[in-house]
């Protein structure tokens, strides 16, 4: 992933809102996101994501 992936560095105590689009796989059941900060350090979050088949 770019570092620059959002268009905007985020400054400490700022926040940012808006959409993030990813491409997947059609046949992936499910998958793992993590947020870190920055490269270098751990992840402080993390979410196990389901996709619906339809």
């Amino acid at each position: 992933m770019k570092e620059d992936v959002l268009g905007h560095t985020i400054a400490p105590g700022q926040e940012m809102k808006g959409n993030i689009y990813f491409e997947i796989p059609v046949d992936l059941e499910e998958g793992w996101m993590s947020y870190t900060p920055e490269p270098g350090h751990d992840k402080t979050a993390e979410w196990l994501i389901v996709f619906p088949k339809d």
